[in-house]
């Protein structure tokens, strides 16, 4: 007949015995000594004491009428069976146990539904316009004004403009002398030819006033030569002679305005400009070469605020072949401390974003910080822009209590309650289906955060 023990005790009485084999051995009787028990494990975590096998049947006695009689001749003395070791199969069924409790544990695991939350947060950019002074040390921005350089340089090019001179008619004035004792009258366009062969013609009609001694009547009209064309610039007295017996004619002053029709060079606007458009960018790059060779470790150069003249030897509209023309740059320089600047704009802008957006925001790279000019009067200035990004973050806690708030709810209500949080710009969970529920374990909802690498 089988026994079915508890494992526990039947564990704690094998421990003893182990522990106490002396005592064990005492113990025994000549019977116990001979005895042999088969343990079995059972289904349920026991194990099963048994007499005799369980792949042999219970022998059957069947008592003999006749009694042996045969007597042996010799007889041997019985041989001590040797009592089987219980600890090997102890600790072969405790490791069974261990191992079959972490499998299911890792399988478990393994099929229990992972929720993977992608949690995009919101981000904020801030920017401002700033101005600091520009001090040696103190509460501004170490810096300080640089010599100023003047550089010039000139060039020369040909005149590409066009001049046309139309021909024109040489002009002057004729002065008549009446001798006679009456007034005589010369009409317009009388023609007269001085010494030189050139001939005037009288603009008008005029009439010379009679001789009243001892002045002679005198009248000046005017008159233009008669060909058109340089030849017309007569000399004075060019004209010298008698009209009549007691009238006489005469040019005390050159005729002039006589010109020849003619095509000529004239220097143009674009001539000038040429030039200095090509000169001026040098001369700017030379200068901010000479500036910056006069920074010192860790110092930046502000834009330079640069000024040029453009001078030539001939104006626009001069005639002219050629023309050279020059140019001059002066710039004023400013020189700042790089890192002190940065420093000052990520402190301002980290405590605009602390006033606007709280501590639940967090800077996501280095402030950009641009210097846009430098005012140099009694005390010079540094104007400058600065911007940068700052995104919401969770922290743990916060994420371990959210997965709390959300574990074993469904889909849209994990969505509906991840989107009220206020730095959660957008969400999506994958790994579970629309009318499903979300693991009841926070352990098994994973949380992805975009940005966070």
């Amino acid at each position: 007949m089988s026994k079915q023990y508890d494992l526990g005790a039947t564990i704690d009485q094998m421990l003893a015995t182990l522990q106490e084999p002396g005592r064990a051995q005492d113990a025994q009787t000549p019977e116990e000594e001979q005895a042999t028990i088969h343990v079995y494990p059972v289904a349920g975590g026991g194990l099963l004491f048994s007499p005799v096998p369980f792949d042999q049947e219970e022998a059957t006695i069947i008592e003999s009428q006749e009694p042996d009689t045969e007597i042996p001749l010799t007889k041997h003395p019985t041989t001590p069976e040797k009592e089987p070791f219980f600890f090997p199969y102890f600790l072969l069924i405790l490791c069974f146990f261990v191992l079959f409790d972490l499998a299911n544990s890792r399988l478990t695991a393994v099929l229990a539904p992972i929720a993977t939350i992608t949690i995009t947060p919101k981000t904020q950019s801030i920017s401002t316009t700033a101005t600091l002074p520009l001090v040696p040390d103190g509460n501004g921005v170490p810096g300080r004004v640089l010599p100023v350089f003047t550089l010039t340089q000139s060039q020369s090019t040909n005149a590409t403009g066009h001049g046309h001179q139309d021909a024109r008619t040489a002009a002057g004035i004729l002065t008549f002398y009446n001798g006679s004792f009456s007034a005589q009258t010369v009409y317009a366009g009388t023609v007269f030819t001085g010494t030189d062969g050139v001939t005037v013609v009288t603009n008008q009609t005029v009439t010379i006033p009679p001789n009243t001694p001892p002045q002679d009547g005198q009248t000046s009209i005017a008159a233009h030569a008669l060909n058109v064309g340089q030849a017309g610039n007569i000399q004075a007295l060019a004209i010298n002679g008698t009209v009549s017996s007691s009238l006489y004619v005469k040019n005390l002053v050159p005729f002039a305005g006589g010109q020849d029709a003619r095509d000529f060079p004239i220097v143009t606007k674009a001539d000038i400009q040429h030039i200095a458009n090509s000169l001026t960018p040098r001369l700017l790059q030379s200068e901010q070469a000479a500036l910056t060779a006069q920074l010192t470790a860790g110092e930046a150069l502000v834009p330079p605020t640069c000024t040029s003249t453009t001078t030539a030897n001939h104006q626009p509209g001069s005639k002219a072949t050629t023309v050279q023309v020059t140019v001059s740059a002066s710039c004023l320089g400013v020189a700042y401390n790089q890192q002190a600047l940065q420093v000052k704009a990520t402190q301002l802008l980290t405590s605009m974003a602390t006033t606007q957006l709280g501590t639940s925001y967090t800077l996501t790279d280095a402030i950009h910080v641009t210097v846009t000019q430098a005012t140099v009067a009694k005390n010079a200035v540094l104007s400058f822009t600065c911007g940068g990004t700052w995104v919401y973050t969770l922290s743990p806690q916060e994420q371990q209590q959210i997965k709390q708030s959300i574990a074993g709810r469904t889909k849209q209500d994990a969505l509906q309650l991840l989107l009220s949080q206020p730095g959660i710009a957008q969400v999506a969970i994958a790994g579970i289906a629309e009318n499903h529920l979300l693991p009841e374990d926070p352990q098994s909802i994973r949380f992805l955060v975009m940005g966070e690498g």
